[in-house]
């Protein structure tokens, strides 16, 4: 029995009975049992394992750190710093516990390893397989971007993948839905009709329209009348519920804002667009909710389960992380982790 199925055991030991329905418990329960599979996975009985040296490529690091200083626009911060450490760190860690579990022999990374072979192999009569190990022997997978890839996700798959069986309660679901409402919640939508005065058409669009705006106004022209005289468009007069996201993709963000202060049935504007100016009816507003659970129960298993896998691997890699003194070559300084 490996690593992955003594935890999944142990899920199915502890997920489904109804005193462990609290997610802290479940967390620190994981935690606890993934401490405890490491030490006699790896032979500690108990005792403090030795720490392993793990070199982080001083050049590397300083790349890492610039990319995220650019991205922040502003220097890191000594936790932002930490951070980009312990993400290196982390791919490192990942990478050397595929190999250590022979994720390397596996049909992805095997395909890759013979393909960079096929590179430097003189010899055309070898097969994939016997590529893939002369790539193994000759160290390509250390410095081949890909290969390294494809190996940290299948660790992190593979480290994930019970948290993705686990059912949650009712209870569970509810919970994680009212914590993440903002999450599930539905876009406003909004119904409008309006009438075009479109800039190549007029010498005076924007006066025009408030000359419009105050007849319909002052007429109450009712919306399925006062389409007939909007120029043509590429957009129709008449729209049904549109979320503001779709508004704002036919007539531009400036509409959109001014469109949320209008009042609801009745004529305002004007509003410009690309198009030109628009006098616009409102006819209906619907408010953003939050769904039931019964309608969305799928969509928040799938990412009650997602955030249990995450918190689940950040776990394993702080357990396994504790196994290293991170250094920073070529010098080998000693980093905070």
């Amino acid at each position: 029995m490996d690593f992955t199925d003594l935890v999944h055991s142990f899920g199915k030991m502890i997920f489904f009975r109804k005193a462990m329905r609290s997610p802290a418990i479940h967390f620190a329960l994981i935690g606890a049992f993934l401490l405890l599979v490491q030490n006699v996975m790896e032979g500690s009985e108990g005792e403090a394992l030795e720490r392993q040296s793990l070199v982080l490529p001083a050049l590397k690091l300083m790349e890492a750190r610039q990319a995220a200083a650019t991205n922040l626009g502003r220097p890191l911060t000594p936790e932002e710093n930490k951070v980009v450490v312990n993400r290196l760190a982390d791919e490192e860690i990942l990478f050397r516990y595929a190999m250590d579990l022979g994720l390397q022999h596996t049909e992805v990374p095997q395909a890759r390893l013979a393909r960079i072979s096929s590179f430097v192999s003189d010899d055309e009569t070898l097969s994939a397989a016997a590529l893939a190990t002369s790539a193994l022997d000759l160290g390509l997978h250390e410095g081949d971007l890909v290969t390294r890839r494809i190996l940290i996700d299948a660790a992190s798959r593979l480290i994930r993948e019970p948290a993705l069986r686990v059912e949650p309660t009712q209870e569970d679901m509810e919970t994680y839905l009212n914590e993440n409402a903002g999450i599930f919640r539905q876009p406003s939508k909004v119904r409008i009709a309006h009438v075009l005065l479109s800039d190549p058409r007029r010498e005076d669009a924007a006066g025009d329209a408030w000359d419009l705006l105050t007849r319909l106004q002052r007429e109450a022209m009712p919306p399925d009348e006062a389409v007939a005289l909007s120029d043509p468009g590429l957009v129709p007069p008449d729209l049904p519920l549109l979320t503001e996201r779709e508004i704002e993709r036919r007539f531009g963000h400036r509409f959109m804002k001014e469109l949320r202060e209008m009042p609801t049935g009745e004529w305002a504007g004007p509003l410009r667009s690309r198009y030109g100016s628009h006098v616009v009816f409102v006819y209906e507003r619907e408010d953003g909710a939050v769904p039931s659970l019964e309608r969305i129960e799928k969509d928040v298993r799938a990412r009650w389960r997602q955030d249990l896998a995450n918190r689940w691997l950040e776990e394993r890699l702080k357990q396994l992380r504790a196994s290293y003194v991170i250094l920073v070559g070529p010098k080998s300084d000693e980093v905070s982790s």
